[in-house]
């Protein structure tokens, strides 16, 4: 994408070295160098903002990458907590030596009575 800035502006140069060299004179030789000159100017312009854009486009990729690495890691983190808990809610090694309802913290908090009206 970078390249693409060069290559207006190899653009721009070849439309800014197109002019009259002397060999035409009057109104139709100077009407024909304004053109060129904005021609070469759109040109540049167009040069500019393909690297501005390029710069936008590489900003972004790089907070989406970030982005990225840190949804990774949170992903591992509550896979993690998914295996802790799944563990616990089996009851771990010593499942079979605890009554049923202290196997896991929230079996308890489930058989608690609702509160009162």
């Amino acid at each position: 994408m970078a390249s693409s800035g060069s290559l207006f502006d190899d653009v721009g140069a070849q439309v800014a070295a197109l002019d009259p060299d002397g060999g035409w004179r009057g109104n139709a030789a100077q009407a024909y160098w304004v053109q060129n000159l904005a021609q070469s100017r759109h040109a540049t312009l167009m040069a500019d903002l393909d690297r501005l854009t390029a710069g936008l486009v590489s900003a972004q990729a790089d907070a989406v990458k970030q982005a990225r690495e840190r949804l990774s890691v949170l992903i591992a983190v509550v896979l993690g907590v998914l295996v802790v808990c799944a563990r616990l809610e089996l009851g771990g090694p010593r499942a079979s030596s605890r009554p049923s309802t202290l196997r896991s913290p929230h079996a308890v908090l489930c058989r608690l009575p609702p509160p009162p009206p």
